[in-house]
């Protein structure tokens, strides 16, 4: 499975009201990392600014986890833990401190096992 389906499932596993607020081609550029925040001239005036926002902040969590267990399970030879992967992400990436540690847990025991089931 690519990383693109890869995160784009979990999003939509993990956040389905804030994907579906957004929408499927949003939530695609916010996936494919082309994202450019515009004031609309029209609409119902609803900001998604703040769910955007969000997802991104979850969709660069995701990626580097994904990261993060690849890379140390080609390392290690051997499948990393949830905790060995969030110590990593806490400690180095800025994102993480923008989500609770409930969120960071639960986004990091579903990138495990997606990773694992995918095989």
């Amino acid at each position: 499975m690519d990383n693109h389906l890869l995160v784009s499932e979990l999003l939509n596993e993990n956040f389905p009201v804030e994907c579906e607020i957004v929408g499927s081609t949003n939530l695609k550029d916010l996936v494919d990392a082309e994202v450019t925040f515009e004031s609309a001239e029209s609409g119902s005036y609803m900001d998604l600014s703040a769910t955007i926002g969000f997802l991104v902040v979850v969709v660069t969590f995701i990626k580097n986890a994904v990261d993060i267990y690849i890379s140390l399970k080609k390392e290690w030879k051997r499948k990393p833990e949830k905790d060995e992967i969030e110590i990593r992400i806490v400690v180095s990436k800025e994102v993480a401190k923008h989500l609770d540690k409930t969120t960071r847990e639960r986004l990091i025991k579903a990138v495990i096992s997606k990773i694992e089931n995918e095989k």
